[in-house]
């Protein structure tokens, strides 16, 4: 056991905190896990419980003991955000012709015109001084924040700016140059990317998932110090693998894991793709399936149905994130569908890579998942709109599952490694004890 005099103190703040469930939980919960082992105790700064759209328990018991979470009240939560943008919009995407209903076009206007950069800014009110208080009661040496959501962002900027103690941002997805931010006329991304600016300038360190969101910004603000961008990917940790024991499905089982209607994670290709197989092969109705493991999925299973497939095509609805595992494990092919972004790097991507199974990647070729992909060699990457080709890779792999071949070989283990969440958190350690050294030395 560590000697506690030895540990440093840190406050990570994000929005999503277990038990919250979800894929934005996983990142923050390992980077406390992993930092106790590098002498940091981590004390969470988040939302109430009841603010959560999703929950899993799982993620409570990864945090180390005695990791306090620090939970304070928010205007408006997520949960309630997250059930207005369903019922309100009729398609998958947000635009002013999709919006259903009046009352519902008024409000999706006051959201964007007065609560910028999101809604969960009217957190900071009730946040900023309970959390100037728990960095002087916890005597914090690092400040972390989490985003999205960005208005996080700015709840670190006060912090840092009443207390003075180093400030680390966590830029798991990028704030305004990403296409698939949603920006509802050119003043409001004006303004976003003016407060933007400001944040990245004050403050310390910005750590983020992938070297083309770093890039990015570099070109987009050159004058910034280009020094204070590091990469630490997602990853994944091989303690949540370890104690599975699942047996196969009995049938040849395609599965994709997560949500299908964000970030324009349309399956319709997939869809299509898996009925032309179908017809390829008389008798694969009998011994194949495809599976949407998490939410969305009410969005497409009336064209599954029409098309007379809802009887190998299954959504599962929402898991928990030990069932998901499960469901890999037990699977044949991983899927990925991509949101058509070069940023793309999906966390489940990490998953998979330990799962053992080849992956099947509906995404673009200059994507970093692609490059994850071709580095590991742990799978095929095609894209999402390409039918045909996709319908010949899911025939293929039925082919060798029929034959009883391997479904993939050579995978690059060394490379995999990399991905451990041990070393993200060994890497971020040594931001933080770099940062905090140089405060000493002031």
């Amino acid at each position: 056991m560590k000697k506690t005099d030895n540990f440093k103190n840190a406050l990570l703040i994000s929005y999503y905190l277990p038990p919250s469930g979800g894929g934005g939980v996983k990142r923050p919960t390992k980077f406390i896990k992993y930092l106790f082992q590098q002498d940091w105790r981590v004390t969470g700064f988040t939302v109430p419980v009841d603010s959560y759209f999703l929950l899993d328990d799982k993620f409570i018991h990864e945090l180390p003991a005695g990791t306090e979470i620090v939970r304070v009240r928010t205007l408006i939560s997520k949960k309630r955000t997250d059930h207005f943008r369903i019922k309100s919009l009729k398609g998958t995407e947000v635009k002013t012709k999709n919006i259903k209903g009046l009352k519902n076009k008024l409000l999706w206007k006051i959201r964007d015109w007065f609560f910028i950069p999101d809604v969960q800014i009217g957190w900071i009110p009730f946040a900023l001084p309970v959390a100037i208080k728990t960095v002087k009661r916890k005597k914090i040496d690092i400040i972390m924040t989490k985003c999205p959501p960005y208005s996080v962002l700015v709840l670190g900027a006060l912090i840092k700016l009443f207390t003075g103690v180093p400030w680390v941002i966590d830029l798991a997805d990028p704030w305004t140059t990403a296409t698939y931010t949603y920006f509802p006329n050119p003043a409001i991304k004006r303004i976003n990317e003016w407060l933007e600016k400001i944040i990245f300038k004050y403050a310390d360190r910005i750590v983020t998932v992938t070297e083309n969101i770093v890039d990015d910004y570099r070109i987009k603000y050159p004058r910034l110090d280009s020094d204070k961008f590091c990469v630490i990917p997602n990853g994944y940790d091989i303690d949540d693998h370890q104690a599975m024991n699942v047996a196969p499905f009995p049938k040849f089982t395609l599965s994709y894991t997560g949500r299908i209607d964000l970030a324009g994670r349309d399956p319709r290709h997939l869809i299509e793709a898996f009925y032309q197989f179908l017809s390829f092969e008389p008798d694969s109705r009998q011994h194949a399936q495809l599976l949407f493991v998490g939410g969305g999925g009410e969005y497409w299973q009336t064209m599954v149905k029409d098309n007379g497939m809802d009887d190998v095509v299954i959504f599962t609805g929402n898991v928990s994130h030990e069932t998901c595992l499960s469901y890999q494990a037990a699977s044949d092919v991983l899927l990925i569908i991509g949101g058509g972004s070069k940023y793309e790097q999906t966390g489940k991507i990490f998953e998979y890579l330990v799962a053992d199974k080849p992956i099947l990647a509906l995404i673009r070729d200059d994507a970093p998942a692609a490059r994850i992909i071709s580095e590991t060699r742990t799978g095929i990457v095609l894209p999402e709109n390409d039918i045909k080709r996709i319908a010949d890779a899911i025939h293929r792999f039925y082919q060798l599952y029929r034959s009883q071949e391997p479904l993939w070989t050579g995978r690059n283990v060394k490379e995999i490694e990399k991905y451990d969440w041990r070393n993200h958190g060994r890497r971020l350690a040594e931001i933080f004890n770099e940062l905090q050294k140089n405060k000493c030395n002031l």
